[in-house]
């Protein structure tokens, strides 16, 4: 009978650490985008989690707002020109470009930043187990 209880306390440890697993998803990601706006969502993503994804185009009288509103964890936001992406027989290793603009986002928090016109791709990377969302806007100055 002892055996019997054991064995059944096994099975049902290991039923509800697959249950566990199973509940905890993650995804990391951006959800929309056009030349305009872009948001970025986290459910418990890990570190080192990466998306890239474009086109975020500035005008010359534009500038950009990063609203994050993560419930934990962070964000590298690495925007990158994308001149020279457009060429597909010549196109550049993204892994290998650099930013002209890096925000590190945590929490709640909003910033504002200009560092000139042109189109954008923009690398998001998990700096530390993240949930929650990031909203990129670009817009006029003085626009609310």
């Amino acid at each position: 009978m002892k055996k019997k209880t054991i064995v059944l306390s096994i099975l049902m440890l290991v039923l509800a650490m697959l249950a566990m697993t199973a509940c905890s998803n993650s995804s990391f990601g951006v959800v929309t985008n056009d030349d305009k706006t872009m948001t970025i969502t986290a459910e418990n993503s890990e570190k080192d989690d990466s998306a890239v994804s474009g086109t975020l185009v500035v005008g010359e009288d534009e500038q950009i707002t990063i609203d994050s509103n993560l419930e934990s964890g962070g964000m590298k936001l690495e925007f990158i020109s994308n001149e020279g992406f457009d060429d597909p027989e010549e196109v550049p290793d993204i892994d290998e470009a650099e930013a002209v603009y890096t925000a590190n986002v945590n929490g709640v928090e909003s910033q504002a930043v200009m560092f000139g016109a042109g189109s954008y791709l923009v690398r998001a990377t998990v700096t530390e187990k993240a949930s929650g969302k990031v909203d990129i806007v670009v817009k006029g100055f003085g626009e609310e």
